[in-house]
This record gives C-alpha cells, sequence and structure tokens, in this order.
C-alpha cells in the first residue's frame, strides 16, 4: 500500500545480532510486563471498570429523590406610571347608591390621575423582585419497572466487559508465549545454521584443495560449492527472521522497535 512504491527500496546494510535482555527474561516475566505496558488490556480494564460503575448508578435509580429549587425574578417597563391623583373639576362627585327608606343618593368624590414618565429602570428592577423556593420528593414505586429492567441491562454489560477483559487477557497471554517460543525456536534455528555455515565452508575448502589438484572432479566440486552458498542464504534467512521475532518479543515487554 505505499503510495510511490516505484522509489521503494531496501538498503543492502548487515545489522548484527542483537543481544537483547529480553530473552533471558521468563515467559511469566514477559507476560506481567505486558499486562503493564499493553494498551489494548488498559482499555478492556477500562470498560470493565465503567460497567461496574453503570451497576451502581442504575440501582441509584431505586431511591427516592429529593431535588430542591429557588428563582428570582425581577422586571421593568417602559409605560407611564400613576404618581398621584387630583379632585375631577369638571364631574367632582359620581353616585353609587342610594340610602334605603329615603332615596338619597350616596355619592363619592372623584380624582383623576396624575401620569409621570417610567421609573428608572434600575429603580424597577429594585422595587419588583420576586423570589420563589420549594422542594420536591420523588418516591419510586414501580415505574414500570423501568428501574428493574435498567438494572438488569447494566448486569448484563457489565458480564461482558468481564468476559471481554479475560479475552483480552487470554489473547495477549496466547501471543506472549507464541512470541516467545518463535524467539527461542528462531534462536536455536540461527546458531544451527551458524554451526552448519562453519561445517560447509570447512568442507568446500577441502573441495576447493582437492579439485585444484584434480582429485575432485567437476561435479562434486559444484555440489561443495553449492552446499556452501545455501548454508549462507540459510543463515541470513535465519539471522533475519530471530531479529523479527526477537523485537516482536522485545514490543510485548514494552521495549520500543528499533534497529540500531
Amino acid at each position: 500500500q505505499l503510495e510511490e512504491f516505484e522509489n521503494f527500496d531496501i538498503v543492502d546494510q548487515d545489522y548484527e545480532v542483537p543481544e537483547s535482555a529480553v530473552m533471558n527474561e521468563s515467559p511469566t516475566a514477559i507476560l506481567q510486563k505486558a499486562k503493564d505496558v499493553r494498551v489494548e488490556l488498559k482499555i478492556a480494564k477500562a470498560n470493565l471498570d465503567i460497567a461496574e460503575k453503570d451497576v451502581t448508578i442504575a440501582r441509584a435509580a431505586f431511591q427516592p429523590n429529593l431535588q430542591g429549587f429557588y428563582n428570582f425574578s425581577t422586571r421593568a417597563a417602559y409605560s407611564d406610571r400613576v404618581v398621584g391623583v387630583i379632585p375631577d373639576a369638571q364631574n367632582p362627585t359620581s353616585v353609587i347608591g342610594t340610602v334605603d327608606g329615603t332615596g338619597i343618593n350616596v355619592l363619592q368624590p372623584n380624582f383623576l390621575p396624575i401620569l409621570a414618565g417610567p421609573a428608572p429602570i434600575f429603580e424597577q428592577f429594585n422595587n419588583n423582585k420576586g423570589h420563589s423556593f420549594g422542594l420536591q420528593v420523588t418516591i419510586p414505586v414501580l415505574n414500570g419497572f423501568s428501574v428493574r429492567n435498567a438494572v438488569e441491562r447494566s448486569k448484563v454489560a457489565f458480564e461482558r466487559s468481564k468476559i471481554a477483559y479475560s479475552q483480552q487477557e487470554l489473547d495477549l497471554e496466547r501471543n506472549v508465549y507464541i512470541a516467545f517460543t518463535d524467539a527461542k525456536g528462531a534462536l536455536n534455528a540461527y546458531e544451527s545454521a551458524a554451526v552448519a555455515l562453519a561445517a560447509r565452508e570447512e568442507a568446500y575448502n577441502y573441495a576447493t584443495e582437492k579439485y585444484a589438484v584434480g582429485i575432485m572432479n567437476a561435479f562434486d566440486f559444484n555440489q561443495s560449492q553449492t552446499l556452501f552458498v545455501n548454508s549462507q542464504s540459510e543463515l541470513l534467512r535465519t539471522k533475519y527472521d530471530y531479529i523479527f521475532k526477537v523485537k516482536l518479543l522485545e514490543f510485548y515487554f514494552g521495549i520500543p522497535i528499533t534497529i540500531n
């Protein structure tokens, strides 16, 4: 999936076989270290903790709920206001009834309002302040069994998170043991290839001497040369296979993957 694969090339560079301290560790120690550093296990543990808290939160809905409230309000307007009254000169009185038996009218004085502009806005805010407060208690009884169902769902989610966490632990353990076994096997294969190369090189040197003095034919000499070249190739293959697998083992041990 390289974008410019035409320009891709491999550096012809000889890497030394790394002496990794992780090869001296036990699989148990590597697994314990992997549990401390691997992100996927930390995520599974965090999800498990969240699911456990969700169960507690869902159960809290069974408890009575007490709520308190407080409201503050005020207002202001720009309409004219009444600041006083004066007698109505044109219509000074009005009849509001009569006296029984005598028929005398009962009068009351009439007044006219004295209007002025609106009061200053901050004065209105101060004069029109209002407060309200109270308490509300909610006691769950049945609630259509919604609370109970929510608790059961959260328990199921918690069990799923436990299984997912256990599965992550098993996957990590399997991967660590496979990586450890592969690294040990790759090291043994590399050491065996080195011994085989030394033997093939010595056999090739003897064959070269015999062929030079004429006591070995060209076919046998070519066979010895082919075995020697194959041993060189096998040593390179096992060498880089071991380098790769030991780096993978270091990855689980929390060592960054680098090539020196």
